[in-house]
């Protein structure tokens, strides 16, 4: 039947799935593919990528076409499973403040001793900004917090006093 005029038009076979589809005149000589979808699964039926699913480490392939989007999951249920919830979330970022900037009980300690001892290093004197002082442990016993054993320094004299310049 390929090849009989229909209307103004011809039947012809698709590439990918050999159904017959009606095309118009105007395409009778280009039309390969009866779908879109036929002619993105035989144009890209070679150069499909895979790659295994982050969460269920099952094999998926994807159109050449998303090559940018390095997509790690197979699903968007695989994805939801994997993805952490709110709470979750807010407690691993709340872990790395704390990790960066010293947990709250040193920051406690920090405004305890500047409110007992001057806020100036104790080895050169700085006292300009208060945020660039440090509080050293005399007996690098970071949990003997007593005042007798913490002392006052700004970050380049705390910083020799650790590298055995001074």
């Amino acid at each position: 039947m390929s090849g009989v005029k229909k209307r103004n038009g011809q039947i012809i076979k698709c590439v990918a799935c050999e159904k017959e589809f009606y095309v118009p005149s105007y395409r009778a000589k280009t039309a390969k593919f009866c779908s879109l979808n036929c002619q993105n699964h035989k144009q890209y039926e070679s150069k499909r990528l895979r790659f295994f699913c982050f969460n269920c480490k099952k094999e998926v392939e994807d159109s050449p076409s998303r090559i940018g989007a390095r997509r790690k999951f197979c699903s968007i249920e695989c994805k939801n499973t994997k993805k952490m919830s709110d709470k979750e979330r807010r407690t691993r970022q709340k872990i790395l403040v704390i990790q960066k900037r010293g947990t709250s009980t040193s920051r406690s300690l920090r405004k305890y001793i500047f409110s007992i001892k001057p806020k100036s290093c104790e080895k050169c004197g700085y006292d300009k900004y208060d945020f660039c002082l440090d509080l050293h442990h005399i007996d690098k016993n970071p949990n003997n917090n007593s005042v007798e054993n913490i002392s006052i320094l700004c970050c380049i004299c705390h910083r020799k006093l650790h590298k055995g310049i001074e």
